[in-house]
């Protein structure tokens, strides 16, 4: 059996897959993978292992229907880091936009605080794909010569797997605009109108703009940029194809921009945040009529019967409208910033009303 092409050892295994000894028992593990005994050691056949080996199509990202975006990121930056500033992505087994984006803002965090970030990678598909959305080169631009790991050793080419809109910078005005145009075609893709797909394009360009508008007002010294990203899925088990679309910046937070207008100073982070998507509820004076944008997106998620999720800084909102849960928590070690994620679901659309959405947030507030 030793010299049996069919089947390989776990140090064959590894090769061919180009990950470790502890990523490759993660993936034995979650693969459930066949496996002979000869004496005490194991092999593995050929075919399920080249199976692995290769890209998955974005289609067919596999996600479990009972998904409340707080799954996604089954190693948190916490987990990853192996000794102080240094990251071990070889640790990665998920990633999702809204994973994808914590990372990154905390990586960007550590980098202007003055510190050099060290990222230890493996040649396996997550780490490779991160390469191809775009993750590295964005981090070395963002905190240039504060980040460190070995390029070479990502050799495995990914590039037929791709986020159908890779980490994006949006710095400039207009800059979104070919953003959003993608954004409409993946959604019209998904079965959406071009009047639903559109506004819901529209609207995350508004988010992005207003995100450097604010940044760019009074005394907050952060820079003016923020970060889109959108990734398909497939629930696994009633085959519903989704669009996952995550925007981030690198700021002060919605609930400290929020209590920067003097009528909201005096009020809790967590109703500052969940305010926020109040209609009319904003950091500018009233007369300036703004705030619907974060108002639009709940009524988005709302109509979709979708998945929402918000943080700003350590303030943590979620809202499943499929099963009509919500939470709302603090986690002191995430990153500052804002960081959205919305789960677009093909199916029947209905726009709900700014009143609808304002009722909804009264109740959240309203509990203990």
């Amino acid at each position: 059996m030793v010299n049996n092409p069919k089947y390989l050892t776990i140090k064959q295994a590894c090769e061919l897959l180009g990950v470790s000894r502890p990523t490759f028992d993660k993936i034995r593990k979650r693969r459930n993978l066949k496996q002979l005994m000869r004496g005490q050691r194991p092999r593995f056949l050929r075919e399920e292992i080249e199976a692995i080996s290769e890209p998955v199509p974005v289609s067919n990202l596999a996600l479990d229907e009972r998904i409340d975006l707080s799954v996604f990121n089954t190693a948190t930056t916490f987990d990853l880091e192996i000794a102080p500033d240094a990251f071990d992505l070889g640790r990665l087994r998920d990633f999702d936009p809204q994973g994808v984006l914590n990372l990154f803002c905390a990586l960007v965090e550590r980098g202007r605080q003055g510190r050099v970030v060290q990222l230890l990678v493996e040649d396996n598909f997550i780490c490779n794909h991160l390469r191809s959305l775009g993750f590295f080169n964005q981090l070395e631009a963002a905190i240039p010569g504060k980040v460190l790991w070995a390029r070479d050793k990502l050799k495995t080419d990914h590039t037929s797997y791709k986020y159908p809109i890779g980490l994006t910078k949006i710095s400039l005005p207009k800059e979104e605009v070919p953003v959003v145009e993608k954004l409409i075609r993946l959604l019209r893709e998904q079965g959406f109108s071009d009047q639903i797909g559109g506004y819901i394009a529209w609207i995350f360009g508004e988010l992005t703009d207003n995100a450097n508008t604010y940044l760019r007002i009074g005394d907050y010294n952060y820079q003016a940029e923020c970060y889109l990203l959108a990734q398909r899925y497939k629930f696994s088990t009633s085959g519903s194809d989704c669009l996952i679309i995550g925007v981030a910046d690198i700021g002060p937070g919605i609930h400290e921009t929020i209590k920067r207008n003097p009528k909201y100073k005096e009020i809790s982070d967590k109703e500052a945040l969940l305010s926020a998507f109040k209609p009319g509820v904003s950091s500018w004076p009233d007369e300036y009529k703004r705030g619907r944008g974060l108002t639009d997106i709940m009524a988005i998620a709302m109509g979709n019967k979708s998945v929402f999720r918000v943080e700003s800084g350590g303030n943590i909102f979620s809202a499943d409208f499929r099963n009509k849960t919500d939470n709302f928590s603090v986690d002191p070690r995430k990153p500052g910033g804002t960081r959205f994620s919305l789960v677009v679901i093909d199916h029947d659309f209905e726009m709900k009303k700014r009143d609808e959405v304002t009722n909804y947030i009264d109740k959240v507030l309203a509990k203990k």
